[in-house]
């Protein structure tokens, strides 16, 4: 047995401390307001009582306003979050915790252990051309014959969300190819300095995996308004 429920996308949860109130949480509706050209995050929560669950999956339906409207179910997107063990203080002078920060695992049916607590991001892209209104839609939590729906209601304004190119917007983020590496492939925060970091084998940052997990961090750089690259020549 499981029980699942829509938990806050702004709050980093703990499963070690949060997992006893989600296991009684029944939050089971969600709203946000979206732009025409914009996106709206939501984060789902699952908590597993005393054995584990198989197959655990998120199913998704179309999204509809009342003059019959159609955000298809194919723009919205549910991953797994995965857990890094990262510091909970500056400087490595804290505890090590585990955090489920790592959008990760596909939503082909994920296995949870008993008496876990694990997290699905789910991001909900609204067309440039669909019409403005108050759209309702599902999203079920399903494992077996055990099903939890939940609610979602967006409310599209019919102002198009300028791109970063279009507002003429400039970021820029500091950040070393190997955080890529150690965010995705290392264990802890403090391996990706040793073990899958700085000093893991060529064939770690050759391989196809790590050079397709970089470019998909270029390109969300990109899409935000990034434009500088800076390469150390040594």
């Amino acid at each position: 047995d499981f029980n699942a429920f829509v938990s806050d996308e702004k709050l980093l949860d703990l499963p070690a401390t949060a997992y006893q109130d989600a296991t009684s949480t029944f939050t089971d509706q969600w709203s946000d307001v979206a732009w025409l050209g914009d996106s709206r995050a939501s984060k789902i929560g699952v908590a597993t009582r005393d054995h584990q669950v198989d197959g655990v999956k998120v199913e998704v339906g179309d999204f509809t306003n009342a003059a019959g409207d159609v955000i298809d179910a194919s723009n919205v997107q549910v991953q797994w979050l995965r857990e890094v063990r990262a510091d909970a203080n500056r400087g490595m002078s804290g505890r090590m915790v585990d955090y489920p920060d790592v959008i990760y695992y596909p939503n082909t049916g994920l296995d949870i252990p008993a008496e876990s607590l694990r997290f699905a991001w789910v991001t909900l892209n609204v067309p440039e051309d669909a019409a403005a209104g108050v759209y309702k839609g599902t999203l079920t939590v399903k494992a077996g014959d055990v099903s939890y729906p939940l609610d979602y209601t967006l409310e599209v304004i019919g102002i198009k969300q300028p791109t970063a190119d279009e507002a003429y917007f400039e970021v820029q983020v500091w950040q070393h190819p190997f955080s890529v590496s150690g965010y995705y492939f290392a264990n802890s925060t403090a391996d990706a300095a040793t073990g899958t970091g700085t000093n893991a084998p060529i064939e770690t940052f050759l391989s196809n995996e790590h050079k397709d997990l970089l470019r998909g961090s270029l390109k969300e750089y990109a899409s935000i308004g990034g434009h500088d690259l800076v390469a150390n020549i040594v």
